[in-house]
């Protein structure tokens, strides 16, 4: 279970290494959040987990996220993955396939853009 203080203060950067924009405006000035699931970029000691504990806290970490940006009415959000083997990819496309709200997602290579009804 992740503590949701500890999830805010990474939602909000906190313990970002390389800090990349979380939100990019559009001309009509809809925001759009960024959500990095890299492990280096969620976890603060991610360099004591094991494989399979690293996917099990990204996949939470975005269940959680899910259900924040829903809470707070975002209309969009990329998921970035990034490139591998495909195991988090797949896992991403399971989790927002069973997950109400999303009014449609597409799987890119490296990342996925999110809609919400």
């Amino acid at each position: 279970m992740i503590d949701p203080n500890l999830l805010k203060r990474m939602m909000m950067g906190e313990y970002a290494q390389n800090e990349k924009k979380e939100t990019k405006t559009t001309s009509k000035g809809n925001s759009n959040k960024i959500l990095d699931l890299h492990i280096e970029k969620i976890h603060p000691k991610y360099k004591k987990l094991n494989p399979n504990e690293c996917l099990d806290f990204q996949i939470n970490f975005l269940k959680n996220y899910l259900s924040e940006m829903r809470k707070v009415n975002v209309k969009s959000i990329e998921i970035i993955y990034g490139i591998g083997e495909g195991t988090l990819r797949k896992k991403v496309g399971i989790v927002l396939e069973s997950t109400l709200g999303i009014r449609k997602y597409s799987l890119g290579p490296s990342s996925s853009k999110v809609t919400f009804h």
